[in-house]
């Protein structure tokens, strides 16, 4: 959440966006409740929907719907977090070290030790991540 947001906003950006994080969860509290109430029991508030293939199925399961919609967006959401959300990039401190090593040997005139490049692994696909993500989305 907000570790993230500080890591792909622009440093003067930050406040805004952990602000917005802030408003988007009060949004959440206050209509998340209303959505819910108005898709439980739908074929008692919406007698049309008898008429529609899946009405018997909702009469039966009164709370299918406002069970199912957030399942379904959780699902959305972690599908289009996985693909697009970039892995977090180093700290710029840390990512320099080798670098400046290097330069000051060749200033020197020493031979710089290779710089090992850090594995490319992304700890946002690992398997505990992704279980551990997925059931919380199943579950909440």
């Amino acid at each position: 959440g907000k570790a993230t947001i500080a890591e792909i906003c622009a440093t003067d950006r930050v406040a805004f966006a952990m602000g917005l994080s802030s408003f988007q969860w009060s949004l959440g509290a206050i209509f998340g409740p209303i959505i819910g109430g108005l898709l439980a029991n739908p074929t008692d508030k919406y007698p049309w929907l008898h008429e529609v293939v899946v009405g018997p199925f909702l009469e039966r399961f009164p709370f299918l719907l406002p069970l199912a919609v957030p399942i379904i967006l959780s699902t959305a959401v972690l599908a289009v977090t996985y693909v697009f959300l970039a892995e977090p990039s180093p700290s710029t401190a840390a990512s320099q070290q080798p670098v400046k090593k290097a330069q000051k040997a060749q200033a020197e005139g020493t031979k710089p030790a290779t710089v090992p490049s850090a594995p490319q692994v992304n700890p946002l696909r690992s398997l505990a991540v992704v279980t551990s993500v997925g059931l919380y989305a199943l579950l909440s």
